[in-house]
């Protein structure tokens, strides 16, 4: 799906000059959006708040072709922790503790060095606590070690979330599985204030972090990012002058890192499955360019490009970046200030960025807004980095403008909405709408509703291979229509509440139902954003 951003900056400062021209000798108010503040911290919700405090331990090491069995003595001491491998299941999973390991670390917190440890070999391995033990594993054994854990929502009720946006939030941004979506996987009980969430140890430290980022979000405020990633990303764009002659792929790397002091990696897995070899020799004679574009140009078989996990800058394909869907959240209280404005500012970011999203490709990333003002995205880091400059220049674009001088709308003038959903939902509330919202008012011959067929949603399930494996797509398809209502305006109010009603229900124990979260919701995009001054006209 091809967007032009420059076309959509062309027409958000036309909209701006032509508020400024038809209302320059108008006396206007401030805006209420240029009161509001956005911090620009937090940026992370850091990992480390959470892990064992011997995890976060700092370490300088380096060691070539350990056995497995070595490096877990070696952590067990640095640690002060008992370090035991699961046998049963590593043997099942054709890992041996004398399988050989190699790698090191310059200062560093060890819990980043042992999870590049685990996924370098063979098969990619994982670790869990129990009673004061660190369990090496498979992946498979480590998401079944579920452990339950009790959070208060009562300060979050407070701040205006809803039990059932809440749930919403954690099991849609949150890497999962969980049984109500997925048929497997942990599962959420709510009993008046108290969550209770049963799940992997993994798990549990994504919903912490996004409570923790809920109450208080910044500007862009990312979930589990170490904070050392924000440096590698900003030294990314430094200049540098690279020559290197008919030398090994992995030696060119080390000698980019160790000119750039900076903890460059390979990703060996990707290479391998792409089909290039680690001793490929590499030519490259580059003078001032910026370091993430020498980065990508040491492999021209595929296309390539970095990314920042586990304290470390990999070259990796492009097929593997998009599988890395972190998630984070943003402030845009000055953006939007009710659920019609959040699903106005939802449609822009899904229109204006390069997606995929899920409600408008089938599959992607993921836009919820647990209430007005806050938002939360897991998408790429490519599209974060997209809506966070796009968010930029709306708050420029306000800096600049005028709000306009709102006319009151006749409550009771009809018009015409159009709502998409799935085709058997909208056959059901097409029969139910005209009993349940002011019934005199369907005797008005400019007052219809209709169902129209609309175009079918296509998912696209990948389903889980071995890494080596070429992965497998199962393509489903989802039939949809549109309710195309003529109403008056404030009777497709309570239409649109009936729609999210059915969608989310009304909670749990009396909470209030969730209005919105993925994308345009009712309105079909017809929302204003902006404190009410950024507003995109009814057609």
């Amino acid at each position: 799906m091809l967007r032009s951003h420059w076309k959509t900056v062309v027409c958000l400062f036309a909209f701006v000059v032509t508020g400024l021209i038809s209302e320059a000798d108008e006396k206007q108010p401030v805006p209420v959006s240029r009161t509001i503040k956005i911090s620009d911290e937090p940026r992370t919700i850091d990992p480390m708040n959470f892990l064992p405090e011997k995890l976060s331990k700092k370490v300088t090491v380096d060691f070539k072709e350990w056995s497995l069995l070595e490096f877990t003595q070696w952590l067990s001491k640095q640690i002060e922790m008992p370090v035991m491998l699961d046998r049963i299941n590593l043997n099942e999973a054709g890992i041996s503790e004398l399988d050989l390991v190699s790698e090191h670390a310059q200062d560093e917190p060890v819990y980043h060095l042992l999870h590049r440890v685990l996924q370098s070999l063979p098969e990619t391995l994982a670790y869990h606590i129990d009673e004061e033990i660190l369990y090496i594993t498979t992946l498979t054994e480590a998401e079944e070690k579920q452990v339950t854990v009790t959070y208060n929502l009562t300060q979050y009720l407070e701040a205006g979330y809803t039990t059932v946006s809440l749930l919403d939030v954690i099991q849609n941004t949150t890497s999962g599985p969980w049984f109500d979506i997925d048929g497997v996987g942990g599962t959420i009980q709510v009993l008046g204030d108290i969550m209770l969430v049963r799940s992997t140890q993994d798990i549990q430290m994504e919903i912490k972090a996004i409570l923790k980022a809920l109450l208080k979000p910044g500007r862009q405020t990312f979930i589990l990012m170490p904070t050392e990633h924000f440096e590698y990303i900003e030294k990314i764009g430094q200049r540098i002058t690279i020559d290197v002659v008919n030398q090994p792929l992995t030696k060119a790397v080390d000698k980019i890192a160790e000119q750039t002091k900076l903890p460059i990696r390979l990703d060996r897995f990707a290479m391998e499955d792409a089909g290039i070899s680690l001793r490929k020799p590499v030519t490259l004679k580059l003078k001032n360019i910026k370091l993430g574009i020498i980065l990508k140009a040491l492999i021209t078989e595929v296309p390539t490009t970095w990314i920042t996990k586990d304290g470390a800058i990999f070259i990796t394909t492009e097929t593997v970046s998009e599988e890395i869907t972190p998630t984070a959240i943003y402030d845009v209280r000055d953006l939007c200030r009710d659920q019609e404005e959040a699903d106005a500012l939802s449609e822009a970011q899904m229109n204006q960025t390069s997606g995929p999203w899920f409600d408008v490709d089938g599959t992607g990333g993921s836009i919820s807004f647990p209430k007005p003002g806050v938002m939360v995205v897991r998408q790429t880091m490519e599209v974060q980095r997209q809506i966070f400059n796009l968010l930029t220049i709306y708050r420029k674009a306000l800096l600049s403008s005028r709000p306009k001088v709102q006319k009151k709308e006749d409550p009771n003038k009809v018009i015409t909405h159009y709502y998409k959903m799935r085709a058997e939902m909208a056959q059901s509330l097409a029969s139910v709408i005209p009993d349940l919202v002011d019934p005199d008012s369907w005797k008005n011959r400019d007052v219809r509703i209709y169902v129209i067929q609309s175009k079918p949603l296509i998912m696209i399930k990948k389903n889980d291979t071995n890494k080596k494996e070429a992965s497998q797509e199962q393509t489903l398809e989802s039939p949809q229509a549109v309710l195309l209502i003529k109403q008056t305006k404030k009777n497709h109010e309570k239409i649109s509440e009936i729609i999210r009603r059915v969608e989310n229900g009304d909670g749990i124990f009396g909470t209030t139902p969730f209005g919105g979260g993925q994308g345009g919701g009712g309105f079909g995009g017809q929302g204003g954003f902006g404190g009410g001054f950024f507003s995109i006209p009814e057609k």
